[in-house]
């Protein structure tokens, strides 16, 4: 028993390290928040001090197999991680009896953690905020805390997440297609500022956010505004070979912004999948 726990925790969490040393033929990026990225002679992207955290999208019909795995966890105490897919299965709607009973099972795990743990599990849930649900051949990217939603046409593969400025600061980024040899086609980055005051004007939002990161080199188009929103495409006006789609968008005293970046190369074949991925963000 305890071999096939140790085996368990092994399969479903081995980290998938991305190749990260410079090859002769690649070429170096570091984009104006201090990034640094290779792309190789395919054009795909390669991405600094990172490794991709295999936390695996939770379908409906996996939704039994990833309970028990979190049932093993906890037992193996890995209780982080079954968190996660506990939380994945509580955010799937289902209207399958033995499904609904799942979720409820799911409910008591997380309480009875939280019993336990105290405000560890106060951490341990702040830390899991990102989850990423599976339907046919759509996925769909969550953060509970935050209070977002996209949708991708390609799984996304977590590479890096935190909270910053005593929790009212998030930041998150994947990568999409290619993981098996280290290599992204393009990257979705997620910046969401909560602040203390609600925010009425999102042309106000943008300026103060800009003013926080400081002047950038992009030549930007708008694509679509609201009340709350703005989507742009974009490229470097610097010469760099990259360029995507922005969204800014505000809810509350919450602020998020949103950019997918490929190289120039690739912009044929991911841009429109990049701009249905910031179309589909949503609020709630």
């Amino acid at each position: 028993m305890n071999f096939l726990k140790t085996a368990a925790v092994t399969v479903f969490f081995l980290i998938l390290v991305p190749v990260m040393a410079q090859m002769p033929d690649w070429k170096f990026h570091r984009d104006r928040e201090g990034n640094g990225y290779y792309f190789d002679r395919a054009n795909k992207i390669h991405v600094l001090d990172v490794k991709t955290e295999e936390y695996r999208p939770v379908s409906e019909s996996e939704i039994p197999y990833f309970y028990n795995l979190s049932v093993e966890l906890i037992r193996s105490y890995h209780a982080n991680d079954a968190v996660y897919y506990l939380k994945s299965i509580n955010s799937i709607k289902s209207e399958n009896i033995r499904i609904m009973k799942i979720q409820q099972n799911s409910v008591k795990q997380l309480k009875k953690l939280s019993s336990n743990n105290g405000e560890r599990y106060d951490i341990m849930d702040r830390e899991n905020c990102v989850l990423i649900n599976r339907k046919g051949a759509k996925f769909t990217v969550t953060n509970d805390h935050v209070k977002y939603r996209f949708n991708m046409e390609e799984r996304p593969f977590l590479l890096k997440k935190r909270w910053k400025y005593y929790g009212t600061s998030h930041s998150v980024k994947f990568g999409v297609t290619g993981v098996t040899d280290g290599a992204f086609d393009y990257l979705v980055g997620i910046e969401s500022r909560i602040y203390r005051f609600r925010l009425t004007d999102i042309d106000t939002a943008i300026l103060s956010w800009q003013r926080e990161l400081g002047k950038d080199a992009f030549k930007r188009k708008e694509i679509d505004k609201g009340e709350s929103f703005v989507i742009n495409s974009f490229r470097y006006g610097d010469g760099s070979p990259f360029s995507g789609i922005e969204g800014y968008f505000i809810r509350g005293r919450r602020f998020v912004y949103i950019r997918t970046l490929c190289h120039d190369n690739l912009a044929g074949s991911v841009m429109e999948k990049m701009k249905m991925v910031v179309e589909s963000f949503q609020m709630y």
